[in-house]
């Protein structure tokens, strides 16, 4: 990002809006959220994206490549990033990956993260992934199928409630 200043004295940040999430007001910088990752001693690789979220605006799921057979718990992570970055930063979610979708130059392919959220981090990820879409369908004036996500994001997050309470 590249920070500018006005002649009266106003402040612009501009850069691409993938690298930021804002959650309840807190705008988080992915690329920062995944440097701390990196520096983790039992993970390998690590990317951030954001989902959206109809509480908090949009919330950071963490994709993490555990260096290990035996990753470290998402509470071992959570505690570990505490002391590290603000709770406002703190991811909600990991998912744990082999890998990470790469370019052809190395860089983390962000536009693939959060397909692979939906396919890695299972039932707790779509309907997170189905709000998203449905906001995406409904931006691009697509009403019938932005209204038939919602209704299936309504049925998933019923069967999750029922599949808690058994």
């Amino acid at each position: 990002p590249q920070v500018t200043a006005t002649p009266r004295g106003h402040v612009h940040v501009t850069g691409r809006d993938e690298e930021f999430l804002v959650s309840g007001g807190e705008t988080v910088s992915l690329r920062e959220l995944e440097r701390v990752l990196l520096q983790h001693p039992e993970l390998s690789d690590a990317g951030v994206t954001a989902v959206p979220d109809p509480r908090w605006g949009q919330r950071a799921v963490a994709l993490v490549v555990p260096k290990h057979q035996q990753p470290p718990s998402p509470e071992a992570l959570r505690t570990w990033l505490r002391a590290r970055v603000s709770a406002a930063k703190l991811p909600r979610e990991f998912v744990y990956c082999r890998e990470l979708p790469r370019t052809s130059l190395g860089k983390l392919a962000r536009g693939e993260l959060l397909e692979l959220v939906a396919q890695e981090g299972g039932a707790n990820a779509a309907p997170s992934v189905l709000f998203g879409l449905s906001e995406v369908a409904r931006e691009h004036d697509h009403g019938d199928l932005a209204s038939r996500l919602v209704e299936l994001r309504s049925w998933l997050d019923e069967d999750l409630a029922e599949l808690e309470r058994e």
